[in-house]
């Protein structure tokens, strides 16, 4: 089976509320039960709660390996050192049985061990987020 098509991406805050997005694309390649998604996305949302974000909508729910599947990269885009801001890479994640993913990234020793997720108050808005994952779906 192979089956290529377009997907929402959908903004989550630390508490699971959907935020408001001025870009959302996202495309994804299935061949067999193996996917492959990309998504582009620019916060336009000055509310929300700050904690763990998340990115949703993913065209198909994960498969319920355990414990989660890891597969990807993504990218906050804060304007690099031009804006005196850091951007953010690191790798996607998605728990078992979800169709949504999140992220972690390096850290060094003198941070909190909570510094290694993306976090939603990271994100600026008028600024990109990007991403691509390949995982297994159910």
């Amino acid at each position: 089976h192979y089956e290529e098509g377009t997907w929402t991406p959908t903004l989550l805050d630390g508490a699971s509320s959907s935020r408001t997005l001025s870009v959302t694309a996202g495309s994804y390649t299935k061949i067999g039960n193996t996917v492959y998604a990309r998504f582009n996305i620019t916060k336009n949302d000055t509310g929300g709660t700050n904690g763990n974000l998340s990115i949703g909508g993913l065209p198909f729910t994960t498969a319920n390996t355990t414990p989660f599947t890891v597969g990807g990269g993504m990218w906050i885009d804060e304007g690099g050192p031009s804006s005196n801001q850091g951007d953010s890479i690191g790798l996607i994640y998605i728990p078992s049985n979800s169709a949504a993913l999140r992220g972690v990234k390096t850290t060094n020793p003198s941070q909190v061990a909570g510094s290694r997720y993306f976090l939603y108050q990271e994100i600026t808005n008028s600024r990109s987020v990007y991403g691509n994952i390949t995982y297994t779906a159910a």
